[in-house]
């Protein structure tokens, strides 16, 4: 009877060793996957002069003339935020691979229907916030808006 508990025990820890296993390499063909893409934001040798605006409806936060490394329109935001000390809420969602503004200084997606969306030099971000690179002279602007204005 031990023999035969024992041995299940040894099926059972091999059997989850495997899946263990399985699991870990899965992870690592999809890092490689993703890497050979070509889809990492590189952060540039020299800083970028860029322009931030955060309007609201009741305030705006200005940021401009800014020289930095942070390249894209997710880096840059937060960099604000640390600046002008405020606090920026986010998700990432693993199945886009891509972060999603859920509040921006306490304002929060869906009031009055209205939704944190992004814009750089007047256009509407096609890509998230995350992947979205700048290049120097880049402005950018977070409108708290109805979908599709």
């Amino acid at each position: 009877m031990e023999k035969k508990k024992a041995r299940k025990k040894t099926v059972f820890e091999a059997l989850a060793l495997v899946s263990v296993l399985a699991v870990a390499v899965g992870g690592l063909w999809f890092l490689a996957e993703h890497l050979e893409e070509g889809d990492e934001v590189k952060t540039p040798n020299n800083p970028i002069n860029v322009n931030l605006k955060i309007i609201e409806g009741n305030w705006i936060i200005d940021y401009n003339n800014v020289d930095t490394l942070n390249n894209t329109v997710y880096k840059l935001l937060i960099e604000c935020s640390k600046e002008h000390n405020f606090s920026v809420k986010y998700t990432y969602w693993q199945g886009y691979d891509s972060v999603f503004i859920n509040a921006i200084n306490g304002t929060q997606n869906g009031e009055d229907g209205k939704w944190w969306q992004y814009y750089v030099n007047d256009e509407y971000g096609d890509v998230g916030c995350d992947k979205k690179e700048l290049t120097n002279g880049d402005y950018v602007e977070w409108r708290f808006e109805e979908p599709g204005q």
